[in-house]
């Protein structure tokens, strides 16, 4: 996509999953699942919960994005556009 280019995320629910997926500078770029959750809940990521992909899951149906956000196996999440 050119650069510059937004996207709509909704303003309730998590919005710090969504405003992080926002802020992306580069796009098809994998983030680290201990890093999105950090960047959300503020604490260290344990690796035992699954609140992040939950959160993933909903925010991918809110905004009709099944496609567009992709799980990448054993690291985390990444935006195609």
């Amino acid at each position: 996509p050119p650069p510059g280019r937004r996207f709509p995320f909704p303003s309730q629910g998590k919005a710090g999953i969504s405003g992080t997926f926002g802020v992306c500078q580069r796009f098809d770029v994998a983030l680290y699942r201990d890093r999105l959750y950090e960047l959300v809940w503020n604490e260290p990521f344990s690796g035992e919960t699954r609140t992040l992909d939950s959160h993933i899951q909903r925010l991918r149906k809110k905004l009709g994005w099944e496609e567009h956000i992709k799980t990448v196996f054993r690291i985390g999440y990444r935006l195609e556009v």
